[in-house]
């Protein structure tokens, strides 16, 4: 264990509802939060480390158009902004062509520059990837994705299979994007950055599942895991998921109960690093695409 632990804060930035844009409908509640959760960040880490944002932004006009309207009063010179890339709630990624892929990427890319972004960092929503995706990113422009999911798979409309990726960044293999290869020579030059997991249980699990490290969690559920995540990692990656702590009716069991349980969190996080006497240094994912 080093005495400093590299820590990734990612907000992605979506609708409050999956299936509300799926029905043509949508609410953008969720970014009203955002200023707040700078707040709570900042404020929270000031005194630790210089605190820095990755924010991930969905790619459709209305979020973009959104965001950019609080931009400037809550992104900071070192904060990152990246592509939350909808593609696979748009088609089956496994099934699309090579030039499918391409042209959805290359439009979101564009659509982002619109707005006077330049994403070098990308999340796939529902942790899809594949080699044709990885591909599209790598030629345009993309440096770093942060989709893995180590240790999981997962067999539904949306599917991926993480089962053979550990958590250490790396860089992809041309054969099998879930692995790197020896010879450099080989691989993407595309930083792929797992997220950092943790066992939960809720009512309707078989059996503890790996699941992201959510600060948006309600903080019952996920504070023992915040220690052996501090513990046992080098670097953390962790997602904000603003939309979990609106009232929802059938709210998940997982997600918190308003702004407080973020600030808990997190708090809880900062906290462990100091009970293992750790430092912390905030970072990018473009920070880590440097690192290594």
């Amino acid at each position: 264990m080093k005495d400093e632990i590299l820590l990734v804060l990612s907000v992605d930035i979506f609708f409050d509802q999956v299936d509300a844009y799926i029905k043509n409908g949508y609410s953008l509640r969720n970014l009203e939060l955002l200023p707040k959760i700078a707040d709570v960040i900042n404020q929270t880490l000031e005194t630790y480390c210089q605190p820095k944002i990755c924010w991930l932004v969905s790619d459709d006009k209305r979020i973009l158009e959104k965001f950019v309207e609080k931009k400037d009063a809550i992104v900071n010179s070192t904060d990152e902004v990246g592509l939350h890339c909808l593609i696979s709630k748009m088609f089956d990624i496994d099934k699309a062509t090579e030039f499918e892929i391409w042209n959805y990427v290359e439009n979101s890319i564009k659509l982002m520059n619109d707005y006077g972004l330049n994403p070098l960092s990308t999340r796939m929503a529902g942790c899809a990837l594949n080699n044709k995706l990885l591909f599209a990113l790598q030629k345009n422009g993309i440096k770093v994705d942060s989709s893995a999911l180590p240790k999981r798979k997962r067999d539904e409309v949306i599917r991926f299979d993480w089962s053979s990726t550990d958590s250490i960044p790396y860089f992809p293999s041309l054969e099998d994007y879930r692995i790197s290869d020896i010879d450099k020579s080989k691989c993407y030059k595309v930083l792929e950055v797992p997220l950092t997991t943790i066992s939960t249980k809720t009512s309707y699990d078989r059996k503890p599942l790996r699941r992201y490290l959510d600060l948006c969690f309600k903080p019952e559920i996920i504070s023992r895991e915040i220690r052996n995540v501090v513990q046992q990692n080098d670097i953390v990656v962790t997602i904000i998921h603003p939309m979990q702590l609106l009232d929802q009716e059938n709210k998940n069991e997982l997600f918190g109960n308003g702004l407080e349980d973020f600030r808990t969190n997190l708090s809880a996080l900062i906290n462990s690093c100091n009970d293992f006497k750790r430092k912390i240094k905030c970072v990018s994912m473009r920070d880590l695409y440097g690192l290594f």
